[in-house]
């Protein structure tokens, strides 16, 4: 290690620091923020994702709700207003038959098929999740208790590192009198 003299005699000599301790502090500390920043970040990052498949979730089966109140409410006005749907409604759930009239054999749609009923099926198969992604899985992995800490201890420990690494002889600060 050099010394850099002053002009005058009576100063305090400085140390020149070698370039390599600033490249040894700064990547010492940079990495130990980064993995103590992940540590803290990920685990949030992984439980917002989860919330939003959720959400999507829940809005997706608001919506099936909507279109089955919308069609019953449809089906509740046209009541009041169509005798033939009156009649046909209690033809098909109530065992309904008009006196006179002649009976003419129709396939119909089997009840599970029918509107109220892929509605509530649709509303019970959600769209599929999409992969979560590597922050994610990172974020996951990181929510366990025991690896967070260790990761904190580790993000520790490279700042410290990177501290004593850094400081090298810079605190040794010799003076000369004449």
């Amino acid at each position: 290690m050099g010394f850099a003299y002053s002009e005058d005699n009576d100063s305090v000599v400085e140390p020149k620091r070698p370039a390599g301790q600033y490249v040894i502090f700064a990547f010492f500390t940079a990495t130990g923020l980064l993995a103590l920043a992940g540590t803290i970040l990920l685990p949030e990052y992984a439980a917002l994702d989860d919330l939003q498949a959720r959400r999507d979730a829940l809005a997706h089966q608001a919506r099936c709700d909507e279109k089955l109140s919308a069609y019953n409410a449809r089906m509740i006005r046209a009541t009041r207003e169509d005798p033939v749907l009156i009649a046909r409604l209690m033809i098909r759930h109530g065992n309904y038959r008009p006196a006179g009239c002649e009976t003419v054999e129709m396939k119909s749609v089997p009840p599970e098929q029918s509107v109220p009923e892929r509605l509530l099926r649709e509303s019970g198969n959600p769209p599929k999740r999409k992969e979560p992604r590597l922050l994610a899985h990172a974020g996951l992995w990181l929510a366990d208790t025991t690896t967070s800490k260790c990761m904190i201890l580790l993000a520790l420990a490279m700042i410290v590192i990177g501290a004593i690494a850094g400081r090298g002889e810079a605190n040794r600060r010799p003076t000369f009198t004449s």
